[in-house]
């Protein structure tokens, strides 16, 4: 049971860092930093990962 509910608090605080940053895109648009960074390396938006596109957001929201 303890094992269980460690498992569904990683989750929580996963889904609440996901719901974190679909707030912000909402609130501000995608961040000019997260496409500035994303663009720069790999050039064409459509190409980036998720994982990549969260980087982006989180480091844009860290300095807001």
């Amino acid at each position: 049971l303890t094992a269980e509910l460690r498992r569904l608090r990683a989750e929580n605080a996963e889904l609440a860092k996901d719901a974190g940053r679909y707030r912000h895109i909402r609130s501000d648009g995608i961040p000019d930093k997260a496409i500035a960074i994303v663009d720069s390396y790999y050039g064409e938006l459509e190409l980036v990962s998720p994982d990549r596109l969260d980087t982006a957001i989180d480091a844009a929201m860290a300095t807001q």
